[in-house]
């Protein structure tokens, strides 16, 4: 694919595991961190007693610090040492029972659930769900995307086994998107039909093998690459549901006056650059990789035409 010239969320990944009554993922990590840091963010995850924060800290004791921020309502703490270190069953029946016994959804809620091992997550679809307006104010369709395929699934945001017709629709949406969210829901995407090609290949008994300078994988695709590259992807429904995807036809109205508006911001200097960096993925989309390299040329270098996004000829 074409690749979008530059304009102008941290996925968590597990690292050590222990199962035990020692922490010692997070001991690590305070290790490498030093003791002010650890306090100053322990603070902030809302342990404010500095007895607790010492008591947590004084051998990163499991139960300890599972008892001292769960009675500190410090559900941060909990998700950091999930991050780290995987949780007794005891640790996960405690802070399964805290959620549930909670009257509102505490904004950590959705990287606690994200933490607790698969069969534990079961029943907190809603809560974390409903997360969604308060994590991610101005994109539900990014924030229900993650809740989905990270908080739920445990898996990547963006994979060749990620459902494509979610993908497009994270595509399409019309919300702010960075550009390596956009980058990366591309490679997917093409990926994945990568897969559904050789898949269909094979079912109408055809071979993928390379013959005489003809890549049939390279040709089964060539339809999704170019709606890639195509100003609001125009055609991906289509060449995916030719490889047996059942993505449906989505609406590209509200992208396409949204990448107007962003156009207008942008050459009028009403934009900061983290706010251009925020929509560059998005404003890519709309206008094609050829269109959005030539609105940055016009940007940068003050020549060229406007483009209009909406993809007419």
């Amino acid at each position: 694919m074409k690749k979008a010239a530059s304009l102008a969320v941290a996925v968590l990944v597990a690292a050590g595991v222990c199962e035990g009554a020692e922490l010692t993922g997070m001991k690590r990590w305070a290790e490498r961190v030093g003791p002010a840091t650890v306090s100053k963010r322990l603070t902030g995850w809302g342990v404010k007693d500095a007895e607790d924060r010492e008591a947590m800290t004084a051998a990163w004791d499991e139960g300890t610090v599972v008892e001292r921020a769960l009675a500190a309502k410090a559900y941060y703490v909990l998700a950091w040492a999930g991050r780290h270190d995987r949780l007794s069953p005891e640790s996960v029946r405690k802070i399964r029972e805290a959620l549930v016994a909670e009257a509102q959804a505490p904004k950590a809620a959705m990287e606690v659930v994200r933490r607790l091992p698969a069969e534990a997550k079961a029943g907190f679809e809603k809560m974390v769900y409903d997360l969604v307006p308060v994590r991610f104010p101005g994109t539900p369709v990014f924030g229900r995307h993650y809740v989905k395929h990270v908080v739920l699934e445990g898996g990547a945001f963006v994979s060749a086994r990620t459902d494509v017709k979610d993908m497009v629709e994270l595509l399409l949406a019309p919300e702010p998107l960075e550009m390596r969210y956009t980058s990366a829901t591309k490679k997917a995407i093409k990926d994945a039909a990568v897969v559904m090609a050789r898949m269909k290949l094979r079912a109408d008994g055809k071979s993928f093998v390379v013959k005489d300078g003809v890549n049939p994988l390279s040709e089964a695709i060539r339809p999704v690459v170019e709606a890639l590259n195509a100003a609001g992807c125009v055609g991906i429904e289509s060449a995916l549901r030719a490889l047996g995807a059942e993505v449906p036809d989505m609406d590209r109205s509200g992208l396409v006056a949204l990448a107007a508006k962003w156009q207008e911001d942008l050459m009028a200097g009403r934009m900061s650059s983290g706010r251009a960096a925020d929509i560059s993925g998005k404003l890519a989309v709309a206008l094609g990789v050829d269109g959005f390299n030539a609105f940055v040329n016009v940007y940068n270098n003050g020549t060229g035409e406007a483009v209009d996004g909406s993809g007419a000829e």
